[in-house]
């Protein structure tokens, strides 16, 4: 009897073996069909192509807010003020760093520090987008590449279509 329950639960294992490559495939295929496709996600990191690097903001109340860009290597680039209004909103940098200077294309991360007019700290959610070009199959959860922009499959909020 014990021998006939190991085996039980070594064909078992396989039968979770099978379906779980089944789901990998499946979920592979699903994500290259994004290839093509203006998607939003969850995140702080974007590009800088042609003077101009764009977020989307969402503030829990309105306020101000300190922007901080980081460069890929964590070095601030720029920092600056704006203003919040509540709900979402486009925050779009020009590529100028604190000095004056134009930053190179890339990879840049956002950090808003938000305030409410009373000064107590508000939420402020980031999201980047883009169309994405490739699809990159090596982590756990397929990971959609718009540019040198990394976006796990999971983080995704929405997908439009780019004609």
């Amino acid at each position: 009897v014990q021998f006939a329950g190991v085996e039980q639960q070594l064909k078992q294992n396989e039968t979770l073996t099978a379906l779980l490559g089944v789901s990998k495939a499946t979920t592979g295929a699903s994500a290259i069909g994004f290839v093509g496709q203006k998607v939003t996600a969850d995140g702080a990191a974007t590009q800088l192509k042609g003077d101009k690097a764009e977020w989307s903001l969402n503030a829990s109340k309105g306020g101000t807010a300190t922007i901080t860009i980081k460069d890929a290597n964590g070095r601030v680039v720029q920092t600056g003020t704006t203003t919040l209004t509540a709900g979402d909103q486009k925050y779009t940098w020009d590529g100028k760093t604190s000095t004056g200077s134009v930053a190179p294309e890339g990879e840049y991360t956002i950090t808003v520090d938000g305030k409410d007019i009373s000064g107590a700290a508000i939420t402020v959610k980031t999201e980047v987008s883009g169309i994405v070009d490739g699809v990159d199959f090596s982590t756990a959860v397929p990971t959609l590449l718009i540019g040198a922009i990394k976006v796990p499959l999971d983080r995704v909020k929405s997908v439009k279509s780019n004609s």
